[in-house]
């Protein structure tokens, strides 16, 4: 089966190796894949990691994909705050295909999880993420919703419902900063943050 990842990071070597568990939701290091392209693009930057990346923060974070609505067709990246799209996502990134034995899909977002190393057949460098979205937006192969196009009450729910859960599980200085800096005038947010901070004390 041929797969797609994405990444902030260009791999010198031949293989896709593990995660460690720390950057996903399981009890062991896998790599994540996917069958679609688009959907390898839209993970390969990691609104957090970038902005690290920008602060010449080497702090790591966890895997973050709050901003992805992959429920709608053509799948959705929500700017989560002014200029954030300009911001974070004028880098490079890379995308690496590789073929792997068929295994069991997530449907909604076509994800796969791959516990061992795999080969890279090969490496595409995107030179800027986000001139590449926005060609696939014109292309139709995504949505690109603007801060400035939401709405009070829809903008506030998927702050509630995503963010704050996120920021509640934040487990690095890094992610600490990124939501307090970014997030700093929303009450909801900062709590969970909050939260978070008497977690890592103890």
């Amino acid at each position: 089966m041929k797969v797609y990842h994405g990444s902030l990071i260009n791999i010198k070597g031949k293989y896709l190796k593990p995660n460690k568990a720390f950057n996903n939701n399981l009890c062991k290091p896998c790599v994540y894949f996917s069958t679609s392209y688009i959907n390898a693009l839209l993970y390969s930057v990691n609104p957090i990691r970038s902005y690290l990346k920008n602060c010449n923060d080497s702090c790591n974070a966890r895997a973050f994909s709050a901003h992805i609505d992959f429920t709608k067709t053509p799948p959705i990246i929500h700017e989560l705050y002014n200029g954030m799209f300009e911001e974070l996502f004028n880098t490079s990134c890379f995308i690496y295909i590789s073929d792997i034995d068929e295994v069991k899909t997530q449907e909604a977002n076509k994800e796969i999880v791959f516990e061992g190393k795999a080969i890279i057949n090969e490496k595409i460098k995107i030179a800027n993420f986000y001139q590449e979205l926005l060609k696939e937006e014109k292309n139709k192969n995504i949505g690109l919703k603007r801060f400035k196009d939401w709405n009070d009450g829809e903008y506030s729910n998927f702050i509630y419902d995503k963010i704050s859960t996120k920021a509640s599980l934040s487990e690095t200085c890094g992610e600490i900063k990124f939501y307090l800096d970014k997030f700093a005038n929303n009450m909801e947010i900062q709590k969970s943050v909050n939260e978070a901070l008497e977690k890592m004390k103890l």
